[in-house]
């Protein structure tokens, strides 16, 4: 598909397999001692869901960093959406099903750089993080923020490829706290979307979620998310769940553990359990069916335009 020859490609490697070790010369520049197996795992966010301890059906991963995923481990081969394959899982006969939103927190720079200078003014005078500030002026703005709805295709993906970033609902009650717990909802809304497509292949809803990731430390989003989905949440124990994840595929390769079901026993620990808010999920709920999921098929051809006025304005 892409022309590259094939002897410009690495050779292919089962998941567990010993491709090497550090060598002295590269011990000393990276002080891991000399020796050290190096282990065939998994992707990024594959090995993030392994360390949530997600490795069947009844448990997805959500993975809330730059970029936001939704992962569920399958036993069988499934693709999650048209054209996107399945990631191997880090340990043998597993595949992991996940659809990204490619500007995820990504989305809280982008408030911040366009219309954050005074709240980035406010925090530093305050001693606080800019996301402390934000929080505490988001968190008595209600559920579905007075009907702003936000759909973060600021990336588009491969499913929607000419889709645009949209914001619907504006009126003069709005501020612009109200836009930055809309960016909140909007990823909610779009990883539930994720898992509504997953579902389709997998004909279960999880009962339970895993957050991990930096935006797993805000209370203010992972409440957002457990009323978006209806689904009891879990935080992860760690927001480097990737590292653990890949920790723990290494040690089932080295026989440390004898599977998957062995180190998550090992080596996952469980939190608090995050319940939904019922009356926060119905108003979700009316939203997401009656405005969000609408929004693309509604705007589709204005998307197809505006893609046209953009190659126009560039001479393409």
């Amino acid at each position: 598909v892409f022309s590259i020859p094939h002897e410009a490609l690495p050779g292919l490697v089962k998941v567990g397999d010993v491709i090497g070790e550090v060598t002295e010369e590269f011990s000393k520049k990276s002080f891991i001692p000399a020796g050290t197996k190096l282990i065939a795992t998994g992707s990024d966010k594959a090995c993030e869901t392994f360390g949530d301890g997600c490795i069947d059906e009844s448990l997805a991963a959500v993975s809330l960093g730059t970029a936001c995923t939704i992962d569920v481990v399958s036993s069988k081969y499934k693709e999650p959406e048209t054209f996107l394959p399945s990631y191997i899982a880090p340990y043998q006969n597993a595949y992991d099903l996940e659809v990204q939103i490619y500007r995820g927190l990504w989305m809280i720079r982008w408030y911040l750089d366009n219309f954050g200078a005074n709240d980035i003014f406010e925090s530093k005078k305050l001693g606080i993080s800019i996301e402390e500030y934000l929080n505490e002026k988001i968190k008595d703005i209600p559920a579905g923020s007075d009907g702003l709805v936000l759909q973060p295709y600021w990336g588009p993906g491969l499913k929607r490829p000419n889709a645009k970033g949209s914001i619907v609902g504006f009126s003069g009650v709005h501020t612009r706290f109200h836009l930055y717990r809309a960016v909140y909802e909007g990823i909610a809304f779009a990883l539930r979307e994720g898992l509504d497509e997953i579902m389709k292949k997998t004909h279960r809803k999880p009962e339970y979620l895993v957050l991990s990731g930096g935006g797993s430390a805000s209370d203010v989003l992972v409440h957002i998310i457990a009323d978006v989905f209806g689904i009891p949440c879990y935080r992860s124990a760690t927001v480097e769940a990737g590292s653990l994840g890949a920790a723990m595929a290494g040690f089932i390769s080295l026989g440390v553990y004898k599977d998957e079901k062995d180190a998550v026993s090992h080596m996952v620990e469980k939190t608090e359990i995050i319940y939904p808010d019922i009356k926060n999920h119905e108003i979700y709920n009316k939203l997401y069916k009656k405005v969000y999921l609408k929004m693309y098929p509604s705007l589709k051809g204005v998307y197809n335009s505006c893609k046209d006025f953009y190659l126009d304005t560039k001479g393409e």
